[in-house]
């Protein structure tokens, strides 16, 4: 029995980061917002904010 009426639920798309947003946050190590960027590896299943593609842990 499904209880949640999804017709209610609003609906919405991702959408991967441009390459250009992933090259300027790779060179000033921040976000826009002045977030320092953080790397770390995999340890889940993704998806990639690139290509929003799984990625392999590690």
């Amino acid at each position: 029995m499904n209880y949640i009426n999804t017709d209610a639920l609003p609906s919405f798309k991702v959408f991967p980061l441009s390459l250009e947003i992933v090259k300027a946050i790779k060179s000033n190590g921040q976000d826009d917002f002045g977030h320092e960027v953080i790397e770390m590896l995999a340890t889940g299943k993704g998806p990639c904010r690139l290509s929003l593609q799984p990625f392999k842990i590690g």
